[in-house]
């Protein structure tokens, strides 16, 4: 059973941005700012690619999201593991309070590859912090990671007749680039846990405010800024 005290990778990101807006999101949900047509169709278009990406490594399971328990899943991740599975889509890991969904994981000779698939045409920090969670949990979960990578979006392809997706997609292996973040998910667990415990932080607004994404807590924070 997931508590306020529980994480998820996007409850993750949104504390590495903003503590106060983890909070926020825990304890006062009412306070969010109503999700916008661009802003649904940016997350609509990240789960499209997401799915076909899935074909970058074909012949995978999946361990799906509706319909299964948060439990479920993660026993549904293992016994697939346990299987032999080799290429598992939406693997569900859980330590220390903290759950990630993996996008693609290929078991390897010596260990299994992560892959995570952003909507992006680049490498961004962020995408790293998340894929360090990752890599963090599943290895806590005695899962042995040997690589993780960032499957992005390769905007010199130009499309002619069926898409390939080994040109529509880029993979990335960020293994070293990851290792200066990974160090530092222990911390921002436990600060973040320390932090919802407590009241609501005093944090003002700032640049933080839209980076690396806009929060969805801007209405309440600037309530008090005149317009324009």
């Amino acid at each position: 059973v997931l508590t306020k005290r529980h994480l998820s990778k996007s409850q993750y990101l949104r504390g590495r941005q903003c503590l106060k807006s983890l909070w926020l999101y825990k304890f006062k949900p009412e306070l969010r700012d109503q999700i916008g047509l661009e802003q649904q169709a940016i997350f609509d278009a990240g789960t499209e690619v997401g799915v076909l990406a899935r074909d970058y490594f074909s012949g995978g399971v999946l361990v799906p999201y509706d319909g299964l328990t948060l439990a479920e899943q993660i026993d549904k991740t293992r016994l697939a593991i346990e299987a032999g599975s080799n290429i598992i889509y939406e693997a569900t890991f859980q330590y220390q309070g903290v759950l990630v969904k993996a996008d693609i994981l290929v078991r390897g000779t010596d260990g299994w590859e992560l892959y995570e698939v952003k909507g992006s045409t680049t490498v961004k920090d962020v995408y790293l912090e998340d894929i360090a969670l990752q890599q963090y949990i599943l290895e806590g979960a005695e899962l042995p990671v040997s690589r993780v990578h960032l499957i992005h979006i390769d905007n010199r392809y130009v499309r002619q007749g069926p898409i390939d997706l080994k040109q529509l997609f880029r993979a990335v292996d960020v293994s070293v680039a990851v290792k200066p973040y990974l160090l530092k998910v222990p911390s921002d667990l436990e600060q973040m846990r320390a932090t919802l415990q407590g009241e609501m932080p005093c944090i003002t607004i700032g640049p933080h405010c839209n980076s690396p994404y806009p929060c969805d807590f801007s209405g309440h924070c600037w309530a008090h800024i005149p317009s324009p």
